[in-house]
């Protein structure tokens, strides 16, 4: 395998494994500080989860493509 193409498998495996981590942290974590099914729980989750793509996406692209 071209050492190329491993680093961005392993790059995407990192990306998708940091993704669903921080993905389920924000969902945990918005319902511990806003208990029940309210807006700022939503929202709260949103952001979380929209600001780990962004961040995933800048860091991880460069590397995967």
């Amino acid at each position: 395998m071209h050492l190329l193409s491993l680093s961005a498998v392993m790059a995407e495996f990192v990306g998708t494994a940091l993704l669903v981590y921080m993905s389920c942290g924000a969902s945990v974590s918005a319902s511990i500080l806003f208990p029940g099914m309210t807006p700022a729980r939503i929202m709260c989750e949103a952001l979380a989860t929209g600001g780990a793509y962004i961040f995933l996406m800048y860091s991880i692209t460069t590397i995967s493509g």
